[in-house]
């Protein structure tokens, strides 16, 4: 039986942009990478003239769908919907194809929950946002 995966929450989406900020200039990020908006990752033909919270809004509802698609794919437990925005909150900042969310996602599918958490505690790249999203984790609320 396939798990219920439920949709990310408002209060998900909300979490999401406050964590990655607004830029509507480029900046390269700590990974080197061209940012844009709410942590939009820019491929090299990608160019606006005029970037403004309109564009940035709908680059971030379709790279959400992505990790969320994505996510879908490979989730084999299911989650309550603080966990679950926490998850995407994750698959979005470090990437859905990423191996610390790998790690994070074999951990959870084998239901090894401390695991996944230690796993997810442990990723370098913005602890600040990967302790809130534990907490929102270990929350367990629906």
């Amino acid at each position: 039986m396939s798990p219920t995966i439920p949709p990310l929450s408002l209060q998900g989406l909300e979490f999401i942009k406050r964590a990655q900020g607004l830029a509507l200039v480029p900046y390269r990020d700590e990974s080197g990478l061209r940012v844009i908006g709410y942590g939009h990752v820019l491929n090299d033909f990608e160019t606006f003239s005029h970037f403004t919270r309109e564009v940035a809004e709908t680059l971030l509802t379709v790279d959400l769908l992505q990790c969320q698609r994505e996510l879908k794919r490979s989730l084999r437990v299911t989650l309550n919907q603080a966990q679950y925005d926490a998850l995407v909150s994750l698959a979005f900042s470090c990437g859905p194809a990423s191996p610390a969310l790998n790690s994070v996602l074999t951990h959870l599918n084998q239901q090894r929950f401390a695991e996944a958490l230690k796993a997810w505690e442990n990723i370098r790249s913005g602890r600040e946002q990967r302790r809130e999203e534990c907490a929102r984790f270990k929350a367990r609320t629906d």
